[in-house]
Order: C-alpha cells, then sequence, then structure tokens
C-alpha cells in the first residue's frame, strides 16, 4: 500500500478501567520512507508520557476513508441496550476531535428499532451498513466480553475497524 497509519498501541493506553486515548502520538498519511521515524516519535511519545519505549507500535494501511466514526456497543452514558453509531465525513481523527458535523444513531438492541440526530449535511448510513456495524460490534463484544468503543473507517462501502477499547465511561461493575 501507497501510505500508513503509525498508531500507538501501549497497554495502559486502553484498558478496562481508563482511557487514555490521544496520550501517545499516532500519525497518519505516512509514507514508506518515513515509517522509521513515525515509529521512533510514537516511541519518544510513551517516554514523555509516562509509557514503556518498549510498547507496540500499530503501522496500519492508510484507508482515505469516504466516511468514518465511532460505534459503542452500550451508549456511554448507560444505557446498557443501546448502541451508538456516529459518523462523519473523511478520517475518523476529524470525527474524535469533534472538527466535523457527525449524524449520531441510537439503535435499540432489544427492537431492532433506531432514531438519529443529523448536524447540517452530515452523512447517513445506509441499512445495510447500519445492520453491518452493529454485527461488527456484536462480534467484538463477544470476543473481548465487554462493552467495546470501536473505530471504524468506510471506504466505497466497505467497512473496516481501525481499532477496539473497553468502554471505560459506563460505571456499571457488571460490564
Amino acid at each position: 500500500w501507497e501510505f500508513s497509519a503509525v498508531r500507538s498501541s501501549a497497554d495502559i493506553e486502553d484498558n478496562s478501567n481508563s482511557s487514555c486515548a490521544g496520550l501517545f502520538d499516532s500519525f497518519l498519511n505516512v509514507s514508506k520512507n518515513e515509517l522509521k521515524e513515525k515509529v521512533e516519535l510514537v516511541r519518544e511519545s510513551y517516554l514523555k508520557n509516562g509509557g514503556n519505549v518498549n510498547s507496540p507500535v500499530i503501522i496500519q494501511e492508510m484507508i482515505n476513508a469516504d466516511m468514518s466514526g465511532v460505534l459503542f456497543t452500550a451508549n456511554p452514558m448507560g444505557i446498557l441496550n443501546e448502541t451508538v453509531i456516529v459518523v462523519g465525513k473523511g478520517l475518523g481523527c476529524n470525527v474524535v476531535d469533534n472538527k466535523i458535523n457527525t449524524t449520531t444513531y441510537y439503535y435499540n438492541i432489544d427492537d431492532d428499532l433506531y432514531d438519529f440526530e443529523q448536524i447540517d449535511n452530515s452523512p447517513l448510513l445506509t441499512e445495510n451498513q447500519i445492520k453491518e456495524l452493529i454485527d461488527i460490534g456484536k462480534k467484538i463484544e463477544g470476543i473481548f466480553d465487554k462493552k467495546m468503543d470501536i473505530e471504524y473507517a468506510i471506504k466505497d462501502g466497505e467497512i473496516f475497524v481501525l481499532q477496539a477499547r473497553p468502554i471505560t465511561t459506563i460505571k456499571d461493575k457488571n460490564i
């Protein structure tokens, strides 16, 4: 592939008790010639922020997404039977950093019904994309046996999972 995402993957960054997403450096659209330099910069960010320089660094194929977002297998506000899907145009960093308008779906797992809030001209998902994201969320939640926060990208109609971590904002001890 032409470009990569070079991402931090330290075990202290995301665990069941806390989320430190963004604590360590990550780089997008990295050329092959820049890979070594960017891996070293991620490792340096581990040292600066209390991590271990030997923590893993992930190199992923860069997905130049048409749309991307975050899928929560439970609503972080504590509604456990509600999956929340946030989607925006382009790369996920703009969604996560709240730099673009997004559409948010609230999907009730018990009755398979949903509602959504669209801000201005933010993108809408198709019925098939919603169903596929719900299925992906259930599979990942089953693997980890935890409510999950999943970042995804959509390119040419295909959904790519970029990363998954436990939701840490729900304070129910049974989760």
